[in-house]
């Protein structure tokens, strides 16, 4: 089926939703790109064929812009054999002219005519009047033309509940100019990790609206491509019947059994209680081109028709559970006499400090745990010794970590031993001894 030229208008109201992606995965080579935004150039990689930029002054920005703009697009259409021209984007151009014809009404006299302005403040509207009709004219050419600009959230001044609302970043006289040339438009938007494109008008092959209203969504690495084959394909079919809309499933999902698709049809309708025939078209193409997309991301899944859900039958209601009569209330616990405080018994073990100070006062009552066997120290001191890491040894030991407080080795002694022979347990052993004789002497 031949199809109108694509003479689409892509819109959002966030930047990175996909109109650029969209453009590249599906314009025909070569194309020439208006490039306001400075965006297309990381796209580019997705054309398939040749990306031909105007130059600065090419772009229709000043009071030259939009002349430069009409002639080097002419150029390129006689010279290259271009395919298609995309504006990207229209806001960009719009509120360039916008702002500096803002700006140059507030100068006075003397500084509009140094700065090159006219000298009636009402033609500094006029360059950006001339861009925008330059822009609309670009699709006289017979080229495919993909315009691209934002949406910004506004609030009605008017109203008393203040309501937020979505409108252009165009004003709709310069929206009424582009869209005698615009025969379909497009919100792009993103949901978490899902890009979706919405139908927001189209005019089908008799010049008239319709089809309007249904969602596609693009799987995740694909970058719409064939996004717009997909458009095509759902915008300009139209059903006269529910038959011709089970046909056209049949054909769209490869199958032959007509009962399935009838089947899948009626479930549809079911579950999207459609009020119109005009609903009921939306949810029908939108199942299928969804079913399609599941194809897509899952080739296992393809040539197989989705079975319809059957209903599941009604689960017998539970009879009631008796009430559970109330508990008696549970007399009062008498108070219980309070417990005299125990006395707090002095702690078991001693930090290094508090050892050292009670050595250099002549403290001799030092309070100790139970004392280790050799063979317990030497299980808790050969891996620290085989790590040959003085500081962490004497960190553990001093914590407490490693031996009671009665088993406390010399500092000078047991270093003097450790770094002669570390990870030996006969060395180990003797210092161990020598810090006991020294512990002992020292208690006499």
């Amino acid at each position: 089926m031949n199809y109108p030229t694509r003479n689409w208008a892509l819109v959002s109201a966030e930047a990175g939703a996909g109109k650029s992606t969209f453009i590249a995965a599906n314009c025909k080579a070569p194309v020439w790109c208006i490039d306001t935004d400075n965006r297309f150039p990381s796209v580019e990689g997705l054309v398939n064929g040749k990306v031909y930029y105007p130059t600065r002054a090419g772009r229709g920005i000043g009071s030259e812009g939009p002349l430069r703009m009409w002639k080097e697009a002419e150029d390129a259409m006689q010279r290259l054999g271009i395919e298609t021209i995309v504006v990207d984007s229209v806001t960009k151009l719009y509120e360039a002219h916008s702002r500096i014809a803002s700006m140059a009404g507030r100068l006075s006299k003397g500084q509009r005519e140094s700065l090159g302005f006219g000298k009636q403040k009402a033609a500094d509207m006029i360059d950006k009047s001339n861009a925008m009709s330059v822009a609309a004219t670009m699709a006289a050419w017979g080229t495919h033309v993909y315009y691209t600009w934002h949406l910004r959230e506004s609030i009605d001044v008017t109203s008393t509940t203040y309501d937020p609302f979505v409108r252009d970043r165009i004003s709709k006289v310069e929206l009424e100019t582009l869209g005698t040339s615009i025969a379909v438009r497009l919100l792009f938007f993103r949901e978490i990790s899902q890009y979706g494109c919405k139908v927001e008008y189209c005019r089908d092959l008799n010049g008239r609206k319709s089809n309007t209203g249904f969602t596609i969504y693009d799987h995740p690495g694909n970058f719409w491509r064939g996004g717009a084959e997909r458009l095509e394909r759902l915008m300009y079919t139209n059903f006269r019947s529910p038959d011709e809309a089970i046909k056209w499933g049949m054909q769209e999902l490869h199958s032959e059994l007509y009962d399935e698709i009838q089947n899948l049809y009626g479930f549809v309708k079911e579950q999207t209680n459609p009020k119109t025939p005009a609903d009921m078209w939306v949810a029908w193409v939108s199942h299928i081109d969804q079913l399609l997309l599941d194809r897509l991301s899952k080739p296992h899944a393809r040539n197989r028709v989705p079975e319809v859900i059957q209903e599941v039958p009604e689960v017998p209601q539970v009879p009631q559970v008796p009430e559970v009569p109330e508990v008696p209330e549970v007399p009062e616990v008498p108070e219980v006499p309070e417990v005299p405080e125990v006395p707090e018994v002095p702690s078991a073990t001693v930090g290094w400090d508090d050892l050292a100070g009670a050595a250099e006062h002549g403290e001799r009552d030092v309070p100790v745990r139970k004392r280790m066997t050799d063979e317990e120290l030497i299980n808790l001191f050969s891996p620290l010794a085989e790590k040959a890491d003085e500081h962490e040894v004497i960190r553990q030991y001093v914590n407490g970590d490693i031996v009671a407080m009665d088993d406390l080795l010399d500092y000078e002694k047991y270093v003097q031993e450790f770094n002669k022979a570390p990870g030996d347990a006969d060395m180990l052993r003797r210092a161990i001894r020598i810090a006991r004789e020294r512990r002992a002497s020292w208690a006499d």
